[in-house]
C-alpha cells in the first residue's frame, strides 16, 4: 500500500512536500490548492511506468492523463524548475531480499525521480533516481543522469546485471 506521495515543482506544489496516504485519504481544500494535482501526479507516474519507450523521460500525454507540455504542469510555468515526484510504500522485510532491517517487520521503501527541461535539446530529461529504505530521509541509492548524455542512455541503455545481495550494514 502506498504510504505517501512526494511532489515538488508540480502545478500548485512549489517546494518538495510529502503527502501522507492511508487506506482512505480525503483530499480537500480551496480552489487551486492542488487537490487535482495530487491525483494527476499519481496518474503521471503510472502512465510513465507503463510506457516502455526508453526515449521518454516522462509521459505527460497518454491514456490516463494529458498534461500537455512541461511548461503547462511545472510550478509557475518556470522552465528552469526541477520536477520532483516520488512514491513510498510499506513492505515486509521478507520482500527485501529476506534481510531484516533493524529488526523491523514492516519497512517503508520509496523511489523519487527528478526531471528538468534541457534547453539545448529542447526536451525533458530525467536527472535523478533515488531509492529509499526505512527512514526515507536519505537515499540508499542515487543515480544521476547527465542530461548531455541522455541521448546515448536512451538509445543504448546499460545492460542488466543479476541482482546482488546487500549486507544489512550497508543499508
Amino acid at each position: 500500500m502506498l504510504t505517501r506521495l512526494r511532489i515538488g515543482q508540480f502545478k500548485a506544489f512549489g517546494p518538495v512536500q510529502d503527502i501522507p496516504l492511508a487506506p482512505i485519504t480525503l483530499i480537500y481544500g480551496p480552489n487551486s490548492a492542488g487537490k487535482s494535482a495530487v491525483i494527476e501526479a499519481l496518474l503521471l507516474l503510472n502512465q510513465t511506468m507503463a510506457d516502455n519507450d526508453p526515449s521518454h523521460a516522462l509521459t505527460p500525454k497518454g491514456e490516463w492523463v494529458n498534461l500537455r507540455h512541461y511548461q503547462a504542469f511545472i510550478h509557475r510555468h518556470n522552465m528552469e524548475a526541477i520536477l520532483h515526484l516520488g512514491v513510498f510504500w510499506k513492505t515486509t522485510t521478507a520482500d527485501l531480499v529476506g534481510l531484516a532491517y533493524n529488526g523491523a517487520e514492516d519497512v517503508e521503501v520509496g523511489m523519487e525521480w527528478t526531471w528538468a527541461w534541457h534547453k539545448d535539446a529542447d526536451r525533458l530529461v530525467q536527472r535523478q533516481t533515488l531509492v529509499y529504505v526505512a527512514d526515507a530521509e536519505q537515499p540508499v541509492f542515487q543515480l544521476n543522469i547527465n542530461p548531455d548524455e541522455f541521448e546515448k542512455f536512451a538509445t543504448d541503455p546499460p545492460r542488466s546485471y543479476p541482482p546482488r545481495e546487500i549486507a544489512p550494514e550497508a543499508l
